[in-house]
């Protein structure tokens, strides 16, 4: 939804949408960069069966995340339950920040 019709939503009376993404944050190992990844739980995740192959056994998601500063890449891995809870995180390239380490000054 655009910024425009974000306003139009306000004047009109109807309430703008909820932002459902689920945020990480990221530092790049090699120049400490600090990065914002924003992940959509209904677009971004790819559904992993179990073993009979009929349900959803869960979720995974691979982001490729590149700074501002040396623009090496940072890898990362997800994975979340049947219920798109997250069960395990994996990074290469640098490491996860909790939201207050991102928002610290630097």
């Amino acid at each position: 939804m655009s910024i425009w019709e974000s306003i139009k939503g306000a004047f009109s009376g109807r309430a703008a949408p909820q932002d459902k993404g689920i945020y990480y944050y990221v530092q790049c190992q090699h120049c400490g960069d600090r990065i914002r990844v924003r992940l959509n739980p209904e677009a971004d995740l790819q559904q992993e069966f179990g073993e009979s192959g009929d349900a959803v056994g869960g979720y995974s998601v691979r982001k490729m995340v590149v700074d501002q500063r040396c623009f090496r890449p940072i890898e990362v891995r997800l994975r979340f339950d049947s219920s798109r809870r997250e069960r395990s995180r994996e990074i290469e390239g640098g490491s996860f920040l909790t939201r207050e380490e991102f928002e610290a000054p630097v």
